[in-house]
Order: structure tokens, then sequence, then C-alpha cells
């Protein structure tokens, strides 16, 4: 096969006045990469390859991305708060352009509604320290809040959970007939205003209020409270009798207790139960 000619000189002076390799490569018919080797060979410096930036690159587009966490950015190069590719933030590009002036980097701007994408001017508020903006953001979104809107899955709104927690009920009773956790009750009613009881405030109104009373016995008429405490003066154990009603060993030794019982220890109940006599 004969070998083709390959002018060198012209294709050196071709390149110098600024033609690619891969143009040159084209024009006679050859690869790149011998286009490359007869220039290293002339003793030309090869220059290095330039990628089209910004708008003359194909997949700019109108230069808005949008990142992971739902903001969109949009590409600024000569802006001093960009990042390493370019790109700003659009909801601090608007603020700034309401105020007239750049943002300092700890000032932080919040969107009203809470879409993150949503960046009209009366959408946005600018908060001096991120402290700020996170209290907003503990305190409950306020556009959220003045909508009348609720999940369709929560049977209770929040006023009806407010009201049943200061009748006396508790926090998991309220929870079941919303559908929802203890927690999700719990910070709700707080947000509304409302001061939760303490352990010990929830156990005393618990034990002593009317409310227990009806709940724990209503229902039972073949167990009523004076039965129970006959039984068990007897010498039947919580055990047995609260399997036998049935209730918790613990609401049923608390019950006693209320109602003026002394409750047993263990090692009584076994020496009762052995033959053994109490003491006095």
């Amino acid at each position: 096969m004969k070998r083709r000619h390959i002018p060198s000189a012209e294709i050196v002076r071709r390149y110098q006045d600024g033609e690619s390799q891969a143009v040159l490569a084209r024009d006679y018919e050859v690869s790149p990469a011998t286009i490359r080797a007869r220039l290293v060979r002339a003793g030309v410096t090869l220059r290095k390859r330039e990628y089209p930036r910004g708008q003359d690159h194909h997949w700019y587009g109108d230069g808005v991305i949008k990142d992971r966490d739902g903001y969109r950015l949009r590409l600024q190069h000569e802006h001093p708060h960009a990042d390493h590719k370019g790109y700003v933030r659009e909801h601090r590009l608007v603020m700034e352009e309401r105020l007239g002036r750049f943002l300092e980097p700890h000032e932080v701007v919040h969107h009203i509604n809470g879409v993150k994408s949503d960046n009209r001017p009366e959408n946005l508020r600018l908060y001096e320290r991120h402290a700020e903006h996170f209290a907003e953001h503990m305190r409950g979104n306020q556009y959220w809040r003045e909508r009348q809107h609720r999940n369709p899955k929560v049977k209770l709104s929040v006023q009806e959970m407010k009201a049943l927690y200061e009748q006396g009920h508790t926090l998991a009773e309220i929870a079941d007939q919303a559908g929802v956790s203890y927690q999700t009750v719990g910070r709700r009613i707080q947000a509304a205003g409302v001061r939760l009881r303490s352990k010990s405030e929830a156990a005393k109104q618990s034990w002593t209020g009317d409310r227990h009373q009806k709940a724990l016995w209503k229902g039972t008429p073949e167990w009523p409270l004076e039965r129970i405490v006959a039984e068990y003066r007897a010498g039947r154990s919580l055990r047995e009798l609260a399997q036998e009603i049935p209730v918790a060993v613990l609401t049923l030794s608390r019950c006693l207790r209320e109602n003026g019982v002394r409750v047993r220890s263990k090692a009584e109940q076994r020496r009762l139960q052995s033959g053994g006599r109490l003491d006095p």
C-alpha cells in the first residue's frame, strides 16, 4: 500500500494560525494522533484543550439549575459569594436586587410559604442571623397555621386535642383517638400554648381523679371495689385478682392504696399462702 504524503510544514502553519487538530485530521484524512505526532516532531507547543463554558456550552439552557436541597441556583461567575462552579442561590439574588446591595454571609433568606423554589419577592423574608431563622422554624410556619388545612389522616383538630388534655386525658389517650403518636399530640398542644403536665402531676391526676375510677371499673359490675377489697383481705394475691378481673397488677395495687388498703409485700404474701400468719 502506497504511503500517503502528509505536508508537515503546512500542518504546522495551519495549526499555528489557530486551526484545531481535529480539523487538520479531517482535511488530510488521517487520525488526530497522527497530526499530533507530526506537530510534536516539529517542536510545536500544543495548545490546551478548551471546552465551551457558560452560554457557549450546548447544555447551558437558561443558566438555572436546582440543587439536591430543592433550591434554584443561577449562574453568576462575577458574584462575590458564588460557589466554585459560579452558582448563587436564586432567592439570595432576588433579595439582593430588592435591597440594592450584596447580602452578608451571616444573613439568611426565609421562604414564608415553605416552598424553596418559590422565589417571588413577597414570599421572601430576611433574617439577620441564622438563630432567628431557626427560631422561626421551631415556632412553626405561620403561613401554614393560618391556612384552614390539616392532615386528613388526623382525626382531631388542635383545639379538640387541647380541650381533651385540659379535661385530664393523657397524651396517649388523645393520640389513640387522633390516630397519631403521643409526641405529635404533645408538640401540637404545646404550640397552642398549653403547658404539659409533669410525670408526677400526671400520675397524681391519673390515680385520684374520678375519670380514672370510672374508666377502670366501668363495664365490670361483677367486680366492684368492695368485692376486690374483701377478696384481697381474705388472702388472695394481687396477681390472682388481676388475672381474674382482668386488670394490671400495678393498677390494682394503686387503687387499693388509694382506698386505704395496705398492700402486702411479696414476702408477706408468700408467708400467707404457705399457711403462716401475718403480724398485726
